[in-house]
């Protein structure tokens, strides 16, 4: 127990001089240093089934590939507004005049728009679970811009205790610097996906690889060339040189004749027998999960009712895309607004387009609201993004076989 204290405070700032517990007979194990984190997601570590897994390494792969432009697309392509409390109401307004509301919404920076800057933090978000941007003030402290940064660029750094940043040889305040993170033990810096999922993707880049080596070799298994004959080492080479022309490229369906009672035995099982295709459907599947995906959104087609993947759809924006987007919003309300500005503002994405369902269902339920008596015409026409019709569009229906119960009176008579 002392030493799982002693660990812990090595993670939270400020408890070094307060952690005085004893280690004991044995030395309690030292916590990564958020430099030491940053370094692994920078160069990688080599996975079990001997592959480097680095950004690139990982981005060849299709399923960690498709994973990670599905959340960046999304992210990106979601409306992004500065929204203005109603005073004495719990609904609120896009504040079209606020000075964030172009930089949110439209651009951030010169060189690219709103869905470049949020579809490039997101997909260093997705794969190193930490999203960069650097916040740009003019001469009187006015956020003018943002501009994304890739996670390998971006070095956190602890000094004289405070979290700093250092991008590209200058050191930046926690105040400069918009820091994105995923699911972390320390709640400052994640490791990378290249990291924690290193053995999936790297046995997943491994089986393409594999499977690359085959079909370059003209789907030809490989294997021995046996004799009972004594060979001398020019007739060896002489002998394999000409099998590996005889069986490569485009020979590689032709009739071979093997000469001095030659036999050959395949040096390895064919794919079908080794459930070669099986393993690669297993890591691309293990990959989706790594990235809180469903296999559909990635290519992974199974034979699931559309009653299954229309709840899988549901589910992702619920359980994986809303999570995502209050880590946004709550990091973009606590860099770019002051706090006397979050008690009348706060900058929220709309998700309700991706929870709207087919044009049968959403008018049906339209229906319902319109009749019940809770949403208007011009309520409705909104989230379909139509014009507004004018007054005759705010009158809300009353039901006439219903009554408020507080004001219905019994019958005296």
């Amino acid at each position: 127990m002392p030493q799982l204290f002693s660990s812990i405070a090595k993670f939270i700032p400020g408890t070094e001089a307060r952690a005085s517990f004893k280690a004991g007979a044995v030395a309690a194990p030292a916590a990564p240093s958020v430099e030491t984190l940053w370094i692994n997601s920078l160069l990688g570590a080599a996975s079990s089934a001997g592959i480097n897994v680095i950004e690139q390494v990982a981005m060849g792969v299709s399923t960690a590939y498709a994973a990670v432009n599905l959340l960046a697309n999304t992210v990106a392509t979601l409306p992004l507004n500065v929204h203005r409390r109603v005073p004495g109401e719990r609904a609120s307004t896009v504040d079209l005049d606020h000075h964030l509301q172009s930089i949110l919404h439209s651009a951030p920076h010169e060189d690219m728009t709103s869905v470049d800057f949020r579809r490039a933090v997101q997909a260093n978000l997705s794969l190193h679970q930490n999203g960069y941007a650097i916040i740009v003030r003019n001469g009187f402290g006015d956020i003018t811009g943002l501009i994304a940064r890739q996670a390998k660029d971006v070095q956190p750094k602890r000094i004289a205790g405070e979290l700093k940043y250092i991008v590209d040889g200058s050191t930046l305040d926690g105040s400069q610097v918009i820091h994105l993170r995923g699911t972390s033990f320390n709640g400052i810096l994640p490791a990378s996906l290249t990291d924690t999922a290193r053995d999936s993707i790297g046995l997943a880049a491994a089986l393409d690889k594999n499977a690359g080596y085959f079909f370059k070799n003209g789907s030809f298994p490989g294997g021995f060339l046996e004799t009972p004959n004594q060979l001398s080492p020019e007739a060896l080479k002489r002998l394999e040189v000409a099998f590996q022309t005889a069986t490569g490229g485009e020979n590689a369906s032709k009739v071979k004749v093997l000469e001095e009672d030659l036999k050959f035995r395949e040096g390895r099982s064919k794919n079908n027998e080794s459930q070669f295709d099986e393993s690669r459907d297993r890591q691309a599947k293990d990959i989706a999960r790594f990235f809180s995906v469903p296999g559909h959104k990635v290519g992974i087609i199974g034979n699931q009712p559309r009653a299954n993947v229309e709840q899988e759809n549901i589910s992702f924006v619920t359980d994986t895309i809303r999570p995502i987007l209050v880590t946004w919003e709550q990091a973009l309300d606590q860099k770019l607004l002051s706090a006397e500005e979050r008690k009348t503002h706060f900058i929220k994405f709309n998700i309700a387009g991706l929870l709207r369902g087919d044009l049968k269902t959403r008018f049906e339920a339209y229906s319902i609201a319109r009749n019940g008596g809770w949403m208007n015409v011009n309520e409705i026409r909104a989230l379909e993004d139509l014009s507004n019709i004018g007054a005759q569009g705010d009158v809300y229906l009353q039901p006439l076989n219903m009554a408020d119960a507080a004001n219905n009176k019994p019958d005296t008579k």
